[in-house]
């Protein structure tokens, strides 16, 4: 049986302002949108330039950037919205919803920071239609600092987790065009969430009014968009866990036995699996596998790389698209009110 992998980087893929990201063999650059509004042609299209101050940043650092947009006579463009937008790994801290219009300059500026360690796209475009957009690729290098909490309340997050990297190049096997894993996230008891609530608590006022907090098992919600030419079922995963084990090592869990099946030829499915166990009678989570329960120090951000496996309805190959993304631990309140 012949293995196909599919390598990603992180993040998580929905193309809001129409950045198509998700495929981590982009360099950056300018490129095209097809639309006739502002411009007609490539000769008289004008530019729109992205400048980012610092391109590698340690985890919880932040860097300034500038957006420039010029006519085809190096005018500035004033009063047109500019839309920002970057993988998961990389927050847009101002502005603060990833939109601006630009000044008398023909400029916006803002403020980008690093969520979780990898190579994460960052762009910026003009309106639908407009015809243009830059990328740029941001680095994030180091741990995860104790205690950070990832930017809550930024912008960004929506191009991807940049996977897309292939190492079979056969036309005729699934591996054609990209398998990618295009969004990770948990599905807990207060709805989907990047935050795991690690132990059990109690609700409502102390004495005999007190009910137990709900704490059951977290799944993970894994979606994956198939642009080969074959249905692919996908029939388990296994994550990573940073410094999750032994000696802050990072923990591997056990295979996970699911089914989802995602058409070929740009068919997406949001397969559903177990992620994180509440086992027994014990007050803290427990990853899969693991043979004993999270630590009450295991807090904050956490990242996770996941490899999910399948087979070629076409080929009888097996294929295997991977992802990383970051959760928070903690002791959250999963209490109703």
């Amino acid at each position: 049986m012949q293995k196909i992998t599919f390598l990603g980087s992180v993040l998580v893929c929905v193309a809001s302002i129409g950045l198509i990201g998700c495929s981590g063999d982009t360099d950056g650059g300018e490129e095209n949108f097809n639309g006739t509004q502002f411009v007609a042609t490539d000769s008289e299209a004008g530019s729109i330039s992205v400048e980012v101050k610092d391109t590698e940043l340690p985890v919880s650092g932040t860097s300034g950037f500038a957006v420039s947009v010029k006519d085809a006579q190096g005018n500035p463009v004033v009063g047109i919205p500019v839309a920002c937008d970057s993988e998961l790994g990389v927050a847009i801290l101002e502005p603060t919803t990833g939109k601006e219009i630009t000044d008398s300059d023909g400029r916006i500026s803002g403020v980008l920071g690093c969520k979780t360690p990898g190579s994460y796209q960052f762009g910026c475009r003009l309106p639908l239609g407009a015809n243009k957009r830059k990328l740029l690729r941001i680095k994030c290098t180091g741990d995860i600092p104790a205690g950070f909490n990832g930017f809550p309340g930024a912008a960004g997050g929506n191009l991807g987790i940049g996977a897309g990297g292939r190492d079979v190049e056969d036309e005729n096997d699934a591996s054609t065009t990209a398998v990618r894993l295009t969004n990770i996230i948990a599905k807990t008891v207060s709805g989907n969430s990047y935050q795991i609530d690690t132990v059990q608590g109690t609700c409502g006022s102390s004495g005999t009014s007190a009910t137990a907090e709900p704490f059951t098992d977290d799944s993970i919600l894994l979606t994956i968009v198939n642009n080969s030419n074959s249905k692919i079922v996908f029939t388990s995963y296994e994550y990573d866990a940073a410094g999750a084990d032994i000696g802050n090592t990072n923990f591997t869990s056990d295979p996970i036995s699911f089914l989802c099946e995602v058409d070929g030829s740009g068919g997406s499915a949001q397969c559903s699996a177990l992620f994180i166990q509440a086992k027994g009678t014990s007050t803290n989570k427990t990853l899969y596998g693991a043979s004993s329960p999270l630590s009450t120090s295991y807090t904050g951000f956490k990242s996770f790389t996941f490899r999910v496996t399948g087979t070629s309805e076409l080929t009888g190959e097996e294929v295997t698209v991977s992802g990383r993304t970051a959760f928070s631990f903690g002791n959250f309140n999963a209490c109703s009110s």
